[in-house]
């Protein structure tokens, strides 16, 4: 009988032990998990602190030179909360695919993010990700040339129609609906590794009521109140192969210390005890 090296046994031991650990971990049917999050602290810089109103933060320069956007960015404070962000997934082992808004906030904040997890993962501009379309037509919204200016190296190039921004979505109902119709479509096309999504506090909530709709055990089921949805919240799914949810966890302010928890220019409203544990709608 062939004798193995002493060392090659346990190096075998070792790979069995990881991936019994993995298996007890992420659960042997684990397939894909999904994080979801809110852009960053943002709002117009005639409301930032006077200090920083002449900074510039992610997406400002083109070539170097200061371009500073028309609509609202986020504040030098809502760029420390994606570097703190991007660290923390980094820690939980995040090397999967970035989903976001193709709005400038939250394309700042999805490549704030991944540059603090690995400056060579590209976002993927997703308008079924932006807000809901009060409006009476659609409009025209930033284009993927404008972004790759932006973000250079950090921004997938993809097909985007002129007018990707919605229009007559006046309801939760319809964004409901329309976030459970992207989330099925991830799901089939996304069937392992890890994907994170960067959206808004209008589409969050709907994002997650899809979710909780794929969980036989209630007990996982996530609020999706507006107190919970905050910038650069996280929530943490995993699905099994056939798309339902395994495990879920709120890590919403793990990783922010309490001055820097808010929503876009206000603090972080305190959350009730009483809707700490209380379920999501159906």
């Amino acid at each position: 009988m062939m004798k193995l090296p002493v060392r090659s046994i346990l190096i075998g031991m070792l790979v069995l032990f990881a991936a019994s650990e993995c298996s007890l971990l992420f659960g042997e049917d684990a397939a894909l998990t999904l994080y979801i999050t809110r852009h960053a602290q943002r709002g117009p810089r005639s409301q930032w602190p006077e200090a920083d109103r002449e900074k510039n933060v992610i997406g400002d320069l083109i070539d170097g030179k200061a371009v500073r956007p028309k609509e609202n960015s986020i504040t030098p404070l809502g760029e420390e909360q994606c570097r703190l962000l991007g660290e923390y997934l980094k820690k939980l082992g995040f090397r999967g695919k970035v989903f976001s808004s193709p709005t400038l906030r939250t394309m700042q904040t999805a490549v704030c993010t991944v540059r603090a997890i690995d400056p060579a993962i590209k976002v993927i501009p997703e308008p079924r990700l932006q807000e809901g379309g009060n409006r009476k037509a659609p409009a025209r919204g930033i284009t993927v040339a404008e972004l790759m200016k932006r973000f250079p190296g950090n921004v997938q190039e993809v097909e985007l129609p002129e007018f990707w921004q919605y229009a007559n979505e006046t309801t939760a109902e319809q964004r409901n609906e329309r976030m459970k119709k992207f989330l099925d479509d991830l799901l089939k096309k996304e069937t392992s590794g890890q994907v994170l999504l960067v959206g808004h506090s209008s589409t969050l909530p709907s994002l997650i009521i899809a979710v909780n709709q794929r969980m036989t055990d209630k007990r996982l089921v996530i609020s999706h109140y507006p107190e919970y949805v905050v910038n650069c919240c996280l929530y943490v799914y995993r699905f099994d192969k056939d798309g339902k949810v395994i495990d879920a966890t709120l890590e919403n302010w793990n990783y922010l210390p309490e001055e820097m928890q808010t929503s876009n220019l206000s603090p972080r409203k305190k959350i009730a005890p009483w809707k700490k544990n209380r379920y999501a709608g159906k």
